[in-house]
């Protein structure tokens, strides 16, 4: 019987994963838990209720990044991606009321310093066409530009 490795012999291996990832450009794929966007550029309703699912989904976003590991970066790209339920036409204008408070989410798990053009390379939010028989689904790809702080 083989003994389990140290963390001090398996942390070369994982510092050069790491290496590869960041010099291959890999986007880290993190999925979002609504099946539709909770927030739309065309939503008119009180300001109360609104704020409200800002917060929700800028939480949602900084405690799945976290949760990716993902580290401190200097400049990263963060991208959303939207594979809707039903094919109908789709503006991915409305998706940016979405992606605000996602990439604010980011900044707040220490992803980046700011989420200022310098640290944060913008993606056009995508639209997928759908699949048949499967749910709605979104998600980020997030792919490190510039490593550590």
């Amino acid at each position: 019987m083989t003994e389990p490795k140290r963390l001090s012999e398996l942390l070369p291996d994982v510092l050069n994963h790491l290496i590869e990832l960041q010099e291959n450009r890999v986007p880290t794929h993190i999925e979002l838990p609504w099946s539709m966007p909770p927030l739309s550029m065309n939503d008119r309703g009180h300001w109360a209720p609104r704020s409200s699912r800002i917060r929700s989904v800028r939480e949602t976003g900084c405690w799945l990044t976290r949760n990716a590991k993902l580290g401190s970066h200097q400049r990263v790209r963060i991208e959303l991606h939207y594979q809707p339920k039903v094919r109908r036409g789709r503006d991915s204008d409305n998706l940016a009321a979405t992606y605000k408070p996602l990439v604010d989410g980011c900044t707040d798990a220490g992803l980046v310093p700011d989420d200022t053009d310098q640290h944060v390379e913008r993606g056009w939010p995508t639209i997928h066409d759908p699949i048949p028989g499967e749910a709605g689904r979104m998600w980020l790809e997030i792919t490190i530009l510039e490593a550590g702080r």
